[in-house]
């Protein structure tokens, strides 16, 4: 019997299931080694658990992720397991003190390293008093008018709370445990003087004094472990230059239009296309990075940061940045435009495409050259269009006899009111004959204020309505019952109008000559 070369179903699903295993551990791990332009934090491999409970825990923007996802890898081998039992607990957020939980040295220094992060750039939500934390509370306002930053507030985007960062840190008793340590306080209406009272109790102070007596430790390069941390700071900086490589390299083929993936995503083989056969080219130049494929084929590494995953999100993360810098351009351009036009893709789905157009100055005052200036077109995005209800709404309601009614009432009073803003924009006009034209709009509008003048606006609007095929007809609308609070008891209800035509008259055709003859 022939050797069979299909696998079976039960086999088919066994790989399956593996490869979305395997799938599943490395998403978001790119996250892990992103780090701000300010600091040079990153994790390593170590960590790939954590960033499924990061994704659930938070959405935040790109630009906090580039600050916020940085958590330090621990790489001893002997205590590799123990350790990375203890940092289950803490969250890939540096920033968000509701997601730290376990509290050891170990954890201390990384976060006492990283320092507290305050959050500004965010629209705080308002509890069901329509109340929210303010910007104000990160201040301390002395007796003599002073200001000082309490720098040891945290604010929780999670659970809309603050918290104290050194009490969290270093409060070893739960039962006296203040709400800033333990689990935040959002009690807004008394807010201010929550704070005032903690940053003078004796648990704070001694807390406080732990937190800046630890980070001068750190410092002085002093601590028990200070050799475990340059082994950690080497693999921090192994990883940064790693990514370094890939970022650049997802440059080039971004900004060469080319495809970055083939037909599977093996190292050395024919046919896994051009990010890949670009990484084996750089590791015949790079020692950094052929050491990185020789620890992929000899399986001394399971995460290697060259799957499919990452480039996307790498992708994202460069189109995130590029488009701010876009923005960035035209909010501070003196004119810009916005060009929308809508088409429907190949698989039928109204698309909206997003185009910007802005003036960029160029200015070089030490060649002494003048400002230029040019015309900058940018593309942002495709916008899926879901509103169809709407559009159909609108369709129904230009597609009636009081549209058409409005649309005559407007150009008979706006034609008036062109005429006369013409005259009065005369080059050789005086006082005199501008209040004469005024006066004369006014005439005008007053006139126009009776029953028999509507009547004419009715009959031109017959007229196009039957060219449209559109009912003559006042559809009629829902009245609305309102209860007005009476000074006197003598005083009797207002009637609401009941004739479409009628209603349409008062509330519409004579508020909008009043308001005219008025102004």
């Amino acid at each position: 019997m022939a050797e069979r070369k299909k696998l079976s179903g039960a086999q088919y699903c066994k790989r399956r299931a593996a490869n979305e295993g395997f799938k599943t551990k490395q998403a978001g791990s790119l996250l892990k080694y992103l780090c701000s332009p300010q600091r040079n934090e990153n994790v390593t491999d170590d960590l790939k658990n954590q960033v499924e409970a990061d994704r659930e825990a938070d959405e935040m923007t790109v630009s906090e992720e580039f600050e916020l996802h940085n958590v330090i890898h621990v790489a001893h081998k002997e205590s590799e397991a123990h350790k990375i039992d203890k940092l289950s607990g803490l969250y890939a957020n540096y920033s968000d003190p509701a997601t730290w939980v376990v509290f050891d040295d170990e954890m201390r220094q990384l976060l006492i390293e990283h320092g507290p992060k305050q959050v500004d750039q965010f629209d705080f939500p308002k509890d069901s008093m329509q109340r929210k934390f303010s910007k104000s509370h990160y201040n301390r306002r002395l007796v003599n008018g002073d200001e000082v930053r309490r720098h040891w507030l945290q604010y929780s985007v999670r659970n809309d709370s603050v918290y104290c960062f050194c009490c969290k840190l270093f409060t070893s008793s739960t039962t006296t445990a203040s709400s800033l340590s333990s689990n935040g306080s959002h009690d807004w209406k008394n807010m201010s003087a929550i704070l005032s009272g903690h940053e003078k109790s004796s648990e704070h102070l001694a807390n406080f004094q732990s937190w800046k007596e630890f980070e001068l430790r750190l410092r002085n390069n002093n601590t028990i472990d200070a050799e475990h941390l340059r082994l950690v700071k080497k693999e921090e900086q192994y990883w940064q230059q790693i990514l370094k490589r890939l970022i650049a390299l997802v440059r080039v083929l971004g900004m060469q239009n080319l495809a970055f993936r083939g037909t599977h995503e093996k190292l050395n083989t024919a046919v896994n296309r051009n990010f890949l056969k670009f990484v084996e080219f750089l590791a015949l130049f790079d020692p950094l990075m052929d050491e990185h494929l020789r620890k992929i084929k000899d399986n001394e590494t399971h995460v290697h940061y060259l799957g499919k995953d990452i480039q996307n999100e790498l992708i994202h993360l460069l189109s995130n940045a590029i488009k701010q810098k876009i923005l960035k351009s035209a909010c501070d351009a003196k004119y810009f435009s916005i060009i929308i036009d809508c088409t429907p893709d190949a698989g039928h789905v109204e698309q909206m495409t997003m185009i910007i157009r802005f003036l960029n100055v160029i200015s070089n005052p030490k060649n002494g050259v003048a400002a230029t200036a040019y015309i900058k077109e940018h593309f942002l995005d495709f916008v899926p269009l879901k509103a169809r209800v709407d559009a159909r709404f609108i369709a129904n309601a230009i597609f009636s006899f009081k549209f058409v009614v409005s649309l005559v009432v407007w150009y008979d009073v706006l034609f008036q009111i062109n005429m006369t803003s013409k005259q009065l924009q005369a080059k050789y006009l005086d006082m005199h004959g501008a209040i004469n034209y005024l006066k004369k709009t006014k005439k005008f509008l007053v006139n126009c204020r009776n029953e028999m003048e509507f009547k004419k606006i009715l009959v031109d609007a017959v007229e196009i309505a039957v060219s449209l095929e559109i009912p003559a007809l006042f559809e009629p609308e829902p009245t609305r019952f309102r209860r007005k609070n009476k000074q006197f008891t003598y005083e009797g209800d207002d009637e609401p109008i009941q004739d479409p035509k009628e209603n349409f008259k008062i509330n519409f055709y004579f508020a909008i000559l009043d308001t005219r003859i008025a102004k």
